[in-house]
């Protein structure tokens, strides 16, 4: 049952442009643009989970989820990969140092 539920939840994967590199976030629930949305029923609060290691967000999507449907599916969940963790679409600039990654993070948050 509990895989089941899992199953049925939708995953938005998408590239961003963050610093000039394509970055990977995948997004559980509402994956419209949060901030410029003035509806009444938007959500109050974004779970935003920054890979480890592993830093590809897919391997994350399972507890992604979990944590979405464990909060009764009310919050998004959205997971950023690092730079160059993912394959990303073709022509597309990819950062592949620890200080890329730890800048397009940050930016991504600002």
């Amino acid at each position: 049952m509990d895989s089941e539920i899992k199953e049925e939840i939708p995953v938005c994967e998408e590239f961003i442009l963050c610093c000039g590199a394509e970055t990977q976030v995948l997004k559980c629930g509402p994956w419209t643009d949060l901030f410029n949305d003035q509806s009444a029923n938007k959500p109050k609060l974004l779970i935003f989970i920054i890979t480890g290691n592993p830093g590809f967000s897919a391997f994350y999507g399972p507890f992604a989820k979990a944590l979405y449907s464990s909060m009764n599916r009310r919050f998004p969940v959205w997971v950023i990969s690092h730079a160059g963790h993912a394959v990303a679409p073709k022509d597309k600039k990819i950062l592949t140092n620890s200080d890329g990654m730890s800048s397009l993070t940050s930016a991504f948050l600002y």
